[in-house]
């Protein structure tokens, strides 16, 4: 049986809880939201459910590279980026920098966060909520995808900072899921070879980006 941590139980949660369970295969799913009236909404509906800080249950509950759950990211903040500074609070300063304007002019359709996240994306549009993201042609526009987005920033040449990408891996339609393998090379990475990052999370079509600088606690 194939477990699914769903990180955030808002609309874009509990929508991946539910094409999930359609999908046929068995699953056990768990939904991590730290909203308690969300949290009563969907125990009522028969989620399975726990009240909690997202990122703070992935710190505490993804101690090993070997674990086999799915990690779906479905709150509004960038999951990778802040399980890896959380991860490493303890031990290292991380420091956000903004993206060099040479950087963030190659990404597809890019667009600045609130918090200083970029967002990157083959689409000029609004995609489907049940994107197959199958093939290298769009679902929705019939026509070939551009790049692979995954691929491409993973390629992206930045004279003096690493980029790391943790790929989203498609569960369901219109549903991405993370390797716990796959966050934990990123954090090998970051670990070993400081100082300066790009770590982005990445499908086919769309990814966010975070930059910052790590140096070791006094």
């Amino acid at each position: 049986m194939q477990e699914f941590w769903i990180i955030g139980g808002g609309k874009f949660g509990r929508r991946a809880a539910e094409t999930i369970g359609r999908a046929g295969a068995a699953a056990e799913i768990l939904i991590v939201e730290r909203d308690a009236r969300r949290c009563r909404r969907l125990k009522d509906s028969g989620f399975h459910v726990i009240e909690a800080d997202g990122i703070e249950f992935l710190k505490n509950r993804l101690v090993n590279p070997l674990q086999k759950q799915w990690i779906v990211t479905a709150a509004p903040v960038h999951v990778a980026y802040e399980w890896v500074w959380a991860t490493l609070s303890d031990s290292f300063q991380i420091e956000p920098f903004a993206m060099p304007a040479e950087l963030t002019c190659q990404f597809p359709n890019a667009m600045r966060g609130a918090e200083g996240q970029w967002y990157a994306s083959n689409a000029d549009f609004i995609c489907p909520p049940d994107c197959s993201e199958s093939g290298s042609v769009c679902s929705f526009t019939g026509r070939k995808r551009a790049q692979s987005m995954h691929a491409f920033i993973r390629h992206i040449h930045a004279p003096g900072v690493k980029i790391m990408v943790v790929r989203s891996y498609q569960l369901a339609p219109g549903v991405g899921g993370l390797r716990p393998r796959d966050l934990y090379e990123a954090l090998h990475q970051i670990r070993m070879a400081r100082p300066s990052f790009i770590l982005a999370t990445a499908c086919k079509c769309h990814a966010v980006l975070n930059s910052f600088n790590i140096k070791s606690n006094p």
